[in-house]
């Protein structure tokens, strides 16, 4: 068994917002803002004139029969579609890329609460399916989360009104989960711009994986506790200045629950990467935990589980017949009959 791999690391906690505004003002504009706020489909592109600007391939050649999601439907977004993406290429980013998101990010969007295909919610579990993270709904909808220490071998420590959670290793190809960014980043950008993004467009639809830029790929995660909940993803596309040599040409940012990601949009003509940790974070004014996740790895990298620290509102012993539950959803029924507040 190959060593866990940690590619987590802390940045600095606090900024000088006055000075973080100065820079993005003199370096950067805002080229696209991209809401997912919709009651109903809504598609990017021109149905009469379906291309994908993927894989360049146009009808009849390419069929654009499925409902391509401009960002991840596991993230949250139920609406927002494009018309510029063909079957084939949202198969391809659907196996590859997108799951290996959602592999590496399961337990946050299980904390957060963010439901993906038909609203599901993601099941953690430890490394030896021990301690188990699920989301019931009450009779009212609203959502709880329900942990279960099934052997008591410590997985969930209990102080003060707070619980330490282990949260598993896992198995991911850091890569693609780059590549995955970065196509959400293409999908929202304007057409015009592609031109510089060629070698992009074709990188993130290579099944065997390389690196696109010298030096790391490193993604800025942010987590904001104390802002509100964002319910539907958007995405944010900056744009340097003409004037401007400070900092990646193009910035991507990309914000749903209580999270955000950042990472520099690989652009053709640009050969070493930049070091994100050297520019501001683009979630400002409130107190946030700025962690930079190395995604460089191409290849299947097993990597390090840890401890997260929630706070409770009560807890209940659960009795014995809750152990051993054959599904989840048997599980869900043997909660809600053993936890009273759940009836």
């Amino acid at each position: 068994m190959k060593k866990p791999k940690k590619i987590w690391t802390y940045a600095v906690k606090r900024y000088n917002q006055e000075k973080a505004m100065e820079y993005y003002e003199k370096n950067y504009d805002i080229l696209v803002g991209q809401n997912t706020n919709f009651s109903e489909e809504t598609y990017l592109g021109n149905c009469k004139d379906k291309r994908c600007r993927f894989c360049k391939e146009t009808e009849p050649k390419a069929t654009f029969r499925d409902k391509p999601h401009v960002f991840p439907i596991e993230t949250g977004n139920k609406n927002l579609l494009s018309y510029y993406e063909c079957d084939a290429c949202n198969k391809f980013f659907g196996r590859y890329l997108e799951g290996e998101y959602q592999n590496l990010f399961s337990f946050v969007h299980n904390l957060y609460m963010v439901g993906g295909r038909k609203g599901k919610i993601p099941l953690v579990q430890s490394n030896d399916n021990c301690n188990r993270i699920t989301v019931i709904d009450k009779n009212n909808n609203e959502k709880v989360h329900l942990i279960s220490d099934i052997t008591g071998k410590e997985h969930v420590d209990i102080k003060e009104n707070t619980v330490t959670l282990s949260y598993p290793d896992i198995t991911i190809i850091p890569i693609a989960i780059y590549k995955c960014l970065t196509k959400m980043a293409l999908a929202i950008m304007p057409e015009e711009e592609l031109s510089n993004f060629q070698n992009t467009l074709s990188w993130i639809r290579e099944k065997k994986h390389k690196p696109i830029m010298q030096k790391k790929h490193m993604c800025r995660y942010i987590e904001f506790k104390n802002m509100p909940y964002v319910k539907c993803p958007m995405g944010f596309l900056f744009k340097r200045k003409s004037n401007s040599k400070d900092g990646p040409y193009m910035i991507f940012l990309y914000v749903y629950a209580k999270m955000a990601m950042m990472i520099e949009v690989p652009c053709d003509n640009v050969k070493y990467s930049y070091d994100i940790r050297k520019i501001y974070p683009l979630i400002l004014g409130m107190p946030i935990e700025d962690i930079i996740i190395d995604l460089s790895c191409t290849d299947k990298c097993l990597i390090e589980g840890g401890k997260r620290d929630l706070s409770f509102g009560y807890l209940v012993d659960l009795t014995e017949e809750t152990r051993n539950p054959n599904s989840e959803n048997e599980y869900a029924q043997l909660i809600r009959k053993n936890v009273p507040a759940l009836k």
